[in-house]
């Protein structure tokens, strides 16, 4: 397939969903928007399908992504593409209404304080130290920056 094609791309790391414009969709082109090699697929709905990094799940990652209606997460940027049967070279679905199917989470961090108070006369001092961290998962908001141009219901 050749021409103008257009996606909805997630980029996890600045928490945006946009759209991009794409010379075809061929599977080099998906790979170099998504920065990797192995790249594997879910059905998003019967129009659409997320394209995304076979390989993200591994030690370390510093985020994850759930798209509604599928089991397990995913990781890295995600690129959504109308299925060739459609015959649409974009989405058929407004950008505002597709991401709502998808959910971010990052860790988070909380800083656990001791604090101590000591007086000595009239001085009161307080110490408070830093003994670690607690972690957990929070979610994130997506902000779309590229507004879709297809209006609903067409």
């Amino acid at each position: 397939m050749t021409g103008r094609y257009t996606a909805y791309v997630l980029d996890p790391i600045l928490a945006r969903f946009t759209t991009q414009n794409l010379p075809n969709v061929r599977p080099n082109t998906i790979k170099n928007i998504l920065g990797v090699e192995a790249v594997d697929t879910v059905a998003f709905d019967r129009q659409h399908t997320v394209y995304f990094n076979d390989e993200g799940l591994q030690n370390g990652i510093s985020h994850y992504i759930t798209i509604h209606g599928q089991p397990d997460p995913v990781v890295g940027v995600l690129v959504l593409l109308a299925n060739p049967e459609t015959g649409s070279r974009k989405p058929l679905i407004p950008i505002e209404n597709a991401v709502s199917a998808f959910s971010l989470y990052r860790p988070v961090m909380d800083p656990i304080v001791t604090a101590a108070r000591a007086s000595h006369g009239d001085v009161t001092t307080f110490v408070s130290a830093i003994e670690g961290f607690a972690t957990r998962t929070e979610c994130f908001p997506l902000q779309v920056v590229a507004r879709s141009s297809r209006k609903t219901g067409r």
